[in-house]
């Protein structure tokens, strides 16, 4: 069967098939969902300029949706809004995901006490979108909280930097929580890829379990009073990894530190593979390697970033792995 590549991108009320070239780059670990879209400049819209004046076609705010597949059978790789335009030869339409929307708002508030979900709750008294909140642990105590003239996405940051707390969109939704702690299939999907024929590159480098030199430093942060404790597992001079849990003991704490030490003491590869455009592959899902040659090849890894490219050098993914993941 011959596969054909083909898109759809709309911009505002613009909708067309043809472009240079399109980024995108998706990740749990960024605030931010990214798109660039490379388009010829010399092009006019029903005689209006494309990005000059009042009656430009391309303007900053506009909803995007990008979709792209083969023959026609397309998939959503990412809805935001247009945050820049480069008039550059190509022109370049620079888009965020939702998370741009909280850029546009800026809060001053002190809380004496608050959780995960009032926080969030009060940015979307002025962010107003059509998305849902998942959250790891909505009741999660903040304590006392001041935010001093901030946008949303500087406060959403602000959680992670101090807490552990990650948000990010991921096809519409905005995931409130601890890293990998969303589950449901829905959520972490188990994605087979075979050296021959989906990967068709690789920037892979073999780790022996005995040359893996990590330290886990793990933060449990107390329901009632927002007490943080910590404990350490793992090597003294490793790479530090930190982790964060809600409302663990001491003992429960330095209990899971010592099991994600062992997780990461196995053989296993780091690095990325690039395939073509399908099976699609998302952050938080479990890409399973497996490789009929060479068995090392073989496992599950979790997936922390996937950058996706289309244009006329086809459809590609680079998916970014994490650490391998269970066999559960």
């Amino acid at each position: 069967m011959l596969y054909r590549l083909t898109n759809r991108i709309t911009v505002g009320s613009l909708q067309f098939n043809f472009c240079n070239e399109v980024e995108v780059v998706s990740s749990w670990h960024n605030l931010t969902d990214t798109a660039t879209i490379k388009i010829p400049k010399r092009l006019t819209v029903e005689n209006k300029p494309i990005v000059e004046g009042q009656r430009a076609v391309f303007k900053v705010g506009d909803k995007v949706t990008i979709e792209c597949g083969y023959n026609y059978q397309h998939t959503t790789i990412f809805t935001g809004y247009v945050a820049d335009v480069k008039t550059k030869y190509p022109l370049e339409l620079v888009c965020e995901d939702a998370m741009w929307l909280f850029k546009q708002q800026s809060f001053k508030k002190t809380f004496a006490q608050v959780t995960v979900k009032q926080l969030v709750d009060f940015l979307l008294t002025k962010v107003h979108g059509d998305f849902k909140v998942v959250y790891s642990f909505p009741s999660m105590q903040l304590g006392k909280f001041r935010i001093n003239t901030a946008t949303g996405a500087q406060v959403l940051d602000e959680l992670r930097k101090k807490y552990g707390i990650y948000s990010f969109f991921r096809e519409g939704v905005l995931y409130v929580g601890f890293a990998y702690t969303h589950t449901g299939t829905d959520y972490r999907k188990r994605v087979p890829l075979q050296f021959t024929p989906n990967i068709i590159q690789d920037d892979l480098t073999y780790k022996n379990a005995d040359n893996q030199r990590v330290k886990i430093r793990a933060t449990s942060i107390l329901g009632k009073d927002n007490k943080q404790l910590t404990a350490e597992a793992g090597d003294g001079d490793g790479r530090v990894v930190p982790v964060f849990y809600y409302d663990k003991s001491q003992a429960d704490l330095q209990k899971l530190a010592n099991n994600l030490a062992a997780t990461y003491k196995v053989s296993g590869f780091e690095g990325s593979v690039t395939t073509f455009g399908m099976p699609y592959v998302r952050h938080g899902d479990i890409v399973v390697l497996s490789d009929g040659t060479i068995s090392e090849r073989n496992g599950g890894y979790l997936v922390k970033q996937v950058t996706r490219s289309f244009g006329f050098g086809g459809y590609r993914q680079n998916i970014e792995l994490d650490r391998k993941a269970s066999s559960q």
